[in-house]
């Protein structure tokens, strides 16, 4: 699996969770629930940033993901995606970003 974001006009290659925030954790939430145990790999192109910079910025944010699934709770993320209640999911995002 590799780890990028882009504005979705083109693979723009850009860090982690620079633009679709949300979407990341949750395709992080259905990895995990797959049970997925392959690699994990970024497809960055830093041509504005620091290389490394860029690498490590990206594998925090991968890792402050699942930190805040930690957080969160699989099991309850589960029951509000399960529910289909986009408020329910809202609330739960916020709080769990925002406090």
């Amino acid at each position: 699996m590799h780890f990028n974001d882009n504005w979705r006009l083109w693979d723009d290659d850009m860090t982690v969770g620079s633009v679709h925030t949300i979407e990341m954790l949750e395709l992080l939430y259905w990895l995990d629930r797959m049970n997925y145990s392959g690699w994990y790999a970024l497809d960055i192109f830093p041509y504005r940033e620091n290389g490394y910079r860029a690498a490590t910025e990206s594998i925090r944010w991968i890792q402050g993901l699942q930190g805040l699934l930690d957080k969160i709770g699989r099991e309850r993320l589960g029951q509000v995606i399960a529910s289909g209640d986009a408020m329910s999911a809202s609330e739960l995002l916020r709080e769990a970003l925002l406090g």
